[in-house]
């Protein structure tokens, strides 16, 4: 701080997704003396353009949809009136969190119950962020809204992975 000012010292730079620790070192100085950083504000998290919200479908049964099974290939699930759906029936929605706004949705298909959410037309800029989740069979919503609060470090960030049991 100078000055009663904060400033940026140095230029940003990218830290590769699921690294555990990052490290930052400092130029100058005097040899042998230490110096004392502050850091306001600070949060590490991938770039948004290129790290996509995982949606993870799991079974009551703890398999994912696409599990082979005694029932066969192609995998299959079932509805709540235990008809056969096809997975490639089954999407994955990401929305704002005004519940309004969509994100990016995908089709499950043979992905074995996974779903990558892009996040290049999220009306935020900064994360994290409150978001919300549904899962749909054809254009019917299947199970509650999957709430993502924000508050303090607490949210959606580029790169999580959630999982939704359905039911």
């Amino acid at each position: 701080m100078l000055s009663g000012e904060w400033r940026q010292v140095g230029d940003a730079f990218e830290v590769p997704a699921r690294k555990t620790k990052a490290e930052i070192k400092t130029g100058g100085g005097q040899r042998g003396k230490s110096t004392t950083l502050w850091f306001d504000d600070f949060r590490m998290y991938p770039r948004p353009e290129t790290h996509y919200v995982t949606v993870s479908l799991i079974r009551p049964d703890n398999y994912y949809p696409g599990t082979r099974n005694h029932i066969g290939w192609p995998p299959i699930c079932f509805d709540s009136e235990n008809n056969r759906v096809s997975l490639s029936d089954v999407s994955v929605k990401l929305y704002a969190a005004d519940g309004k706004t969509l994100v990016d949705e995908t089709d499950i298909g043979m992905a074995f119950g996974y779903g990558l959410l892009k996040l290049k037309k999220a009306p935020w800029d900064i994360y994290p962020a409150g978001a919300v989740i549904r899962v749909f069979i054809k254009d019917q919503q299947i199970g509650p809204d999957h709430i993502i609060h924000a508050q303090a470090v607490e949210g959606l960030y580029p790169d999580d992975v959630y999982t939704i049991i359905l039911e």
